[in-house]
């Protein structure tokens, strides 16, 4: 599936302050010219973590998530 303008609407943008954290950004305007990509951006930052599952104070595992924020211009 296409959009009308036939241009795209996304877009992964460098993060330069956390090179862990990806950024999307959409915009969603027809044929203005608006190349910024910041009607909406979502962040996904990859997180890991070290976990004490049964309480007695060693880590019993490791994990890796992914944290999503959303920011939106309008």
């Amino acid at each position: 599936m296409k959009n009308p303008d036939g241009k795209k609407h996304a877009k992964v943008l460098e993060n330069l302050d956390n090179p862990d954290m990806f950024l999307i950004g959409f915009r969603h305007t027809y044929e203005t010219g608006n190349e910024k990509y910041n009607d909406l951006v979502l962040s996904l930052e990859l997180r890991e973590g070290l976990w004490d599952l049964n309480g007695d104070g060693k880590f019993d595992m490791r994990d890796i998530g992914i944290i999503v924020k959303a920011f939106g211009t309008k």
